[in-house]
């Protein structure tokens, strides 16, 4: 499996469906309902997904009602075990996430984006981004993101 598809310090995983269930992986994160990201799920999928509203519909339409599958909520801190995971629009289409991910014992933060289509909003306030990225001292204490890990996949 790609170094990419799983988040330093977590036992997680992102869009790595197509590696069947992965040893030591606890939580699979789904991007979007695209194939070539959710390709390998099917409807015995025995892992905890992590998606959108939309996904999680649009799974449950595809795969039935066997499927374990978690809501995130945008720009919602979750915390899942030890993590504070993050969701944040995509841009990219209906349901589509970044997942910002917060590892308190470690002081790191690692953004994994899906594929995502850019706009200057991402950045600017309210965006939960400007957290992670700005130097203001007013600004919430967050560490900087250590890593950024781009779906480079998309094309048109």
């Amino acid at each position: 499996m790609p170094f990419y598809k799983w988040i330093p310090d977590t036992s997680f995983t992102v869009d790595a469906f197509c590696y069947a269930e992965i040893p030591g992986c606890t939580c699979y994160f789904l991007s979007h309902f695209h194939f070539d990201h959710f390709r390998g799920i099917h409807k015995n999928f025995k892992g905890d997904i992590y998606c959108s509203e939309v996904t999680k519909n649009l799974l449950r339409n595809a795969y039935g009602l066997g499927l374990v599958i978690n809501v995130l909520e945008i720009e919602k801190s979750t915390k899942i075990g030890d993590v504070e995971v993050t969701a944040l629009d995509a841009n990219h289409c209906p349901g589509s996430l970044m997942f910002l991910f917060y590892v308190p014992s470690k002081q790191k933060t690692y953004l994994h984006t899906g594929d995502f289509r850019y706009t200057p909003s991402m950045l600017t306030h309210p965006s939960i981004l400007t957290n992670y990225l700005s130097d203001d001292s007013s600004s919430k204490k967050l560490p900087r993101i250590h890593s950024i890990f781009l779906d480079t996949t998309c094309h048109f």
